[in-house]
């Protein structure tokens, strides 16, 4: 290759250096727990909304940077370069909270900060950081705020036995509702009747959902029962709540009138006169 050939490639190479240019405008890309697009220069916090005590949060963000590198005016390459990992600044986390880096090069990348379990109740203010390891992005920073609460679940009971006869089962629907911005486990418990076991079992719930358990009681003697049904996060003792029921349990005329005075029974119609009359003689025996 002479002279000649070289100094033309040389030339034809800083024309095309001529026409690239780097779009500079990169984002962070935030899918969890809430969706948003952070771009660059723009100092806002995101709110990633309402967690209770001991809860973890996951931050997940898109590794896409929306860098772009740009070739003349008519070709154009998206994405040429990622955020290769979101690093929680520990700094700027309050006493008792917990933050872990997402791993490298992830796709997504998936960071997470625990609250203290002791956090009072109120508003958080953290950070965290979007890394390109090569230095090709500059790194961006995103300011979070967080509301603590421990009014960020809820149980009730959604159908109610009011009378079983020994030797059946009362079958009780729980519903167990998480309002936070945290996935979580709790614990439910029912109890009451005597000489009978307590209920007990783990259940997951995510985020803004809720969960119907079946929980069933089989009492071995006639009595009325108070059933207390109580769910406990497995991330802090101070998220809980609890419903209490009675359970009319047996076969006598009695048994069956109290029950009646406090809620339904099952039985045909044509004898529903009769019942409406037990019910009013176990409103006077309440």
């Amino acid at each position: 290759m002479n002279f000649v050939e070289k100094f033309a490639i040389l030339v034809f190479l800083i024309f095309l250096v001529s026409l690239t240019h780097y779009s500079n405008a990169s984002a962070v890309k935030i899918l969890e727990p809430i969706q948003q697009v952070i771009s660059n220069g723009n100092a806002n916090a995101v709110n990633l909304g309402m967690v209770g005590p001991g809860q973890k949060v996951d931050i997940e963000v898109s590794n896409d940077t929306f860098v772009k590198t740009v070739i003349g005016s008519n070709y154009s390459i998206a994405g040429d370069y990622n955020w290769d990992i979101v690093k929680v600044n520990e700094s700027t986390l309050s006493s008792g909270w917990v933050g872990q880096n997402s791993g490298l090069y992830e796709n997504p990348l998936k960071a997470y900060v625990i609250i203290g379990p002791n956090a009072s109740d109120g508003n958080y203010e953290f950070s965290f950081q979007a890394v390109n390891n090569y230095g090709d992005v500059a790194p961006q920073t995103i300011f979070a705020t967080a509301t603590v609460s421990r009014n960020v679940f809820s149980l009730s009971i959604v159908n109610d036995p009011v009378k079983v006869y020994l030797g059946s089962s009362a079958d009780y629907q729980v519903k167990l509702t998480n309002s936070g911005n945290a996935d979580d486990v709790f614990t439910l418990t029912a109890s009451g009747i005597t000489g009978v076991q307590p209920f007990s079992t783990q259940v997951f719930v995510a985020k803004q959902s809720s969960v119907l358990v079946p929980v069933s009681m089989f009492p071995k003697e006639p009595g009325t029962y108070p059933i207390d049904f109580y769910a406990q996060s497995l991330s802090s003792s101070s998220i809980n709540s609890t419903a209490t029921t009675t359970l009319f349990a047996g076969s006598d005329l009695l048994t069956d009138a109290k029950a009646s005075a406090r809620g339904f029974l099952l039985f045909p119609w044509s004898e529903s006169y009769v019942y409406s009359i037990w019910a009013a003689i176990g409103s006077l025996l309440k």
